[in-house]
């Protein structure tokens, strides 16, 4: 993006011809510089905006039309000091006019000093209707002249351009900065003040858009302060700090958000990010047949906690295929009392996939796979490390299995549940089939919490090792699966992942 910085202002005219009468000695009072009281009325002959730059000098209450500058408008009012006494002046249209003018009181030549707005608050926070301003000026004038008053910018500009596909679709812009700041004859003060989101002006100047809106000079934060829309926001650069006076064009291109994911021809998901993965799930929820088949094609992480809707229920449980493809999806995390794991119950296949660093709690049938595996569903080639915590029916890949497949699995889980059917593998199982499962612990003595622990075996129980427990898998899944084996892991989580899964070409 490319932002752009000028030095603003502008002329504003008034136009008022002034035809003052001259005083003689006699009318001086005490004969000397003095004026009497009342005679003499202070006269605004123009009101002058400083001009700092030479593209598009803008100020006051209204933009004019293409942009270029602003102006003064009938009904605007300023406050007014002359030899410490002030009066609130009117814009007419064409002159400056107040119910209690103020008057000169010596010969001399002063310093006149205003200030807009009149009074001493400013709203910044929505400025979609029009924007605000503050402006400080003075003048130096006598008895026998009008006085031409300049001001100068007391707030920051910022205009925002979008361009891209998707710009059309923006119907709301946003600057963070201070929602409200004082000003004491046209000082700025924040004290007391926040800052919060405050809404853009969108305007169209000679056919193009903008954005903008008046807020208050300081130092801004380059990735907090323009947002989109009420939830994109975008990160600025080249820019640290905004001056009095000066205009920040942002440029910002705004196309279509990578959804994280594609969807093939007969609608299987192709994730690669967790926003991708949270939509497939996301697709699902709500539906009497959660059936989208989903195949990972990069390694996913989760962050926050509660970071993960399990798909499918007891009474509508998932009946496609997630395929993992040898790749890990890590940090999940999912507190519920209902059962709980990535798929929350199962009647499809899910394999080829790795679960790391995950926290899994609830109450019953609670799994770092799947919460309950119904009759006919498949777990191929699936590990899990992480926490799993309930009450009854925990497992580390299957808190309840009935009717289930098991195959090629192993887990490291930190398993525990207040009330019996505890397993590192399975919680609870009936007339389910664990075929070269494998599993290794400090919190649990059984790989499967209820039924034979037939099929599961425990590292490091009759010399089995993680070779061993390879070795078999893979022999295990050359009936299965041919496209994925299980191999060592010679990263830094060896301990927690032991193995690690890759395509038949690669092991």
């Amino acid at each position: 993006m490319i932002l752009k910085r000028n030095r603003l202002g502008i002329a504003v005219a008034l136009a008022a011809v002034l035809a003052l009468a001259s005083c003689s000695q006699d009318e001086l009072a005490d004969g000397g510089n003095m004026l009497p009281d009342g005679q003499y009325p202070l006269e605004i002959a123009s009101a002058t905006l400083t001009v700092e730059g030479s593209e598009q000098p803008w100020t006051k209450v209204g933009e004019n039309v293409d942009g270029t500058g602003s102006e003064f408008r009938e009904g605007d009012a300023i406050r007014v000091s002359l030899n410490d006494k002030t009066a609130t002046y009117t814009y007419d249209g064409s002159a400056w006019t107040s119910d209690t003018p103020l008057y000169w009181q010596s010969t001399q030549q002063a310093t006149v000093n205003a200030w807009y707005p009149a009074n001493g608050s400013v709203s910044l926070a929505n400025q979609s209707s029009s924007l605000a301003y503050v402006l400080k000026g003075s003048g130096d004038g006598s008895y026998q002249s009008g006085v031409n008053l300049t001001f100068t910018h007391q707030l920051a500009k910022v205009r925002v351009v979008l361009t891209g596909d998707k710009a059309s679709d923006v119907t709301q812009v946003e600057i963070y900065s201070y929602t409200t700041c004082t000003h004491s004859q046209g000082t700025i003060s924040t004290d007391g003040a926040s800052q919060d989101w405050i809404t853009m002006h969108q305007a169209d100047y000679n056919g193009t858009k903008y954005w903008e809106a008046n807020v208050v000079p300081g130092t801004i934060t380059p990735d907090k302060f323009i947002r989109l829309n009420g939830s994109s926001v975008a990160t600025v650069s080249g820019i640290t700090d905004l001056a009095a006076g000066s205009m920040y064009t942002v440029n910002l291109n705004v196309e279509a958000a990578d959804p994280g994911y594609t969807i093939d021809a007969d609608g299987t998901y192709q994730v690669y990010t967790a926003e991708g993965l949270q939509a497939w799930a996301a697709a699902m929820q709500g539906s009497e047949d959660p059936n989208l088949n989903c195949t990972l094609t990069a390694d996913i992480t989760l962050t926050g906690t509660n970071n993960w809707t399990p798909v499918g229920n007891y009474n509508y449980p998932y009946s496609g295929t997630f395929d993992g493809a040898g790749h890990t999806i890590s940090g999940m995390n999912i507190s519920s009392s209902s059962a709980q794991g990535f798929i929350a119950r199962l009647s499809g296949t899910v394999k080829n996939l790795t679960i790391t660093n995950a926290l899994v709690s609830g109450a019953n049938n609670i799994g770092g796979i799947v919460g309950q595996a119904a009759q006919g569903s498949k777990i191929i080639g699936c590990a899990f490390s992480g926490t799993v915590k309930g009450t009854t029916g925990v497992g580390g890949i299957v808190g309840d299995a009935n009717g289930c497949n098991v195959t090629a699995c192993w887990s490291t889980a930190e398993a525990t549940a207040s009330m019996p059917m505890l397993g590192c593998i399975a919680g609870s199982s009936m007339q389910s089939t664990y075929t070269a499962c494998y599993w290794e612990n400090t919190t649990t003595t059984a790989g499967i919490g209820e039924d034979t622990d037939a099929g599961v075996i425990h590292v490091g129980d009759n010399n089995v090792t993680w070779i061993t427990a390879m070795n078999a898998m893979n022999n295990a899944l050359e009936s299965v699966n041919k496209d994925y084996r299980w191999t060592v892991n010679d990263n830094s989580d060896k301990d927690e992942v032991p193995l690690v899964l890759v395509p038949v070409d690669e092991n």
